[in-house]
């Protein structure tokens, strides 16, 4: 059975208690990404994230937030993928 998890970076998890205008940030964020709506990634990086859905690799977006850019990065794994949600400088 495949397991898919979803983590936050301690510094999101901060941001995320701190400000419910942050929180909601990172919900529009995670919105867009399950829509492969990929943020500010380069048409290159788009393209490369359609390729990776197809062959079940990683995929990643960026979006900015009142408390600056962050990734949200989905890795796949044997057992199921895991999607982390980082601020660009934690990358």
């Amino acid at each position: 059975m495949l397991e898919d998890k979803i983590t936050v970076t301690p510094g999101i998890y901060r941001g995320i208690g701190q400000s419910k205008k942050f929180y909601k940030s990172i919900l529009a964020a995670f919105d867009k990404y399950c829509r492969h709506e990929w943020g500010m990634l380069s048409a290159e990086d788009q393209a490369a994230n359609e390729a990776a859905i197809a062959a079940g690799g990683r995929t990643m977006g960026q979006y900015m937030t009142p408390r600056g850019p962050i990734y949200i990065i989905t890795e796949p794994g044997p057992t199921g993928s895991t999607t982390t949600v980082l601020f660009c400088n934690e990358y």
